[in-house]
Formats: C-alpha cells, structure tokens, sequence
C-alpha cells in the first residue's frame, strides 16, 4: 500500500465529519462577516472615541479566524507517517504492540496488516491511531476525536502524539 492508498482509506471513513467542520467553518465565518457588516452599517458606537471604536470588531473577527483556521486545519488530520525498516513484519508487530500496551486503550481493531486504535491519554483526551505495516515501511496517522467526530480544533494534541509515536518507532526500528 502507498501512502496515498493509506490516505484515501483515512479520508474514505470521515466524509460525514469532513462536511459537518467544513459547514461549522462556513457557518463561523458567515457570522462573523454578517456581524462585522452589521456593526458597521448600523454604525459603530461613541464615535467620540477615535480608534478605539474599531476595536469592537474584534469579536466578529474572531468568528472569521476560527472558521478560516478551520479550513486550514481539517486537510492536516489526513498527514501520514512513514518509517522505513528492514525488520520483519513480525518485529514491526512487536514494536507496536510494545508502544499500545503503554496506551489506555477504549478500542482495537485489527485487519491483516491494518490497526485502528482508540485511546485516551493522560487528561483524558480521546485519540485514534491507525497504521498500515508492510516489508519494508509502516505507514501511521494520528487524529483527535471529539465525542460525536473528529475534531478539529485539538490545541497540538494530534501533533503531538505523532511525534511521540514517531520518535518511539524510529527508536525501536
């Protein structure tokens, strides 16, 4: 499997949570701007006080950067991992299951050369791990999942719970 194969069976299983971030992302920055436009056409209140009457436009345009964070951000779940080793397959078994038995696992799922792992970590955030083990490499992604789908706005805990899955395949392979 390529990285490509791997990434389209990442992306094949959430089109539902795609369309709903992107919709909350649309819905965010259509506040936003209707907010902004009311506020100026409606006229901005104290116009005694120079600049600073501007400065209520801060709020509609927190709602337009979360929403364009958005956009940004739901792309980044779907960035795969990849190691390269000449251990057996068997070996690379091994060595995931020694990183998973460190995890608080909520559910596994094994499919031939496929898991699919849920895990909570240590402030009881709810994590999915997914890895493809092949020959010659293992592919992995790492995305944080909200109660009803993935979530996109996760404060690095994605980011770094790949790095640590990675750091610890690159020190046992």
């Amino acid at each position: 499997m390529t990285i490509d194969q791997f990434r389209h069976t990442l992306k094949k299983t959430e089109k539902i949570d795609n369309i709903m971030n992107y919709l909350v992302c649309v819905v965010f920055i259509g506040f936003g701007i209707w907010m902004a436009s009311s506020l100026i056409i409606g006229g901005l209140p104290h116009p005694e006080l120079g600049y600073k009457k501007y400065l209520i436009l801060i709020f509609p345009l927190t709602f337009v950067i979360i929403g364009i964070y958005g956009f940004w951000r739901i792309p980044k779940d779907y960035q795969v991992g990849s190691i390269y080793s000449l251990k057996t397959i068997d070996e690379k078994w091994a060595i995931v299951n020694e990183y998973l038995s460190h995890l608080k696992i909520r559910h596994k799922k094994i499919e031939n050369t496929q898991i699919e792992c849920v895990y909570r970590n240590k402030y009881l955030n709810s994590l999915v791990v997914k890895m493809y083990l092949d020959d010659s490499k293992i592919l992995y992604n790492v995305q944080s999942l909200d109660v009803f789908n993935k979530g996109i706005i996760d404060f690095g805990l994605s980011k770094r719970a790949t790095k640590r899955l990675r750091c610890f395949l690159e020190s046992r392979l």
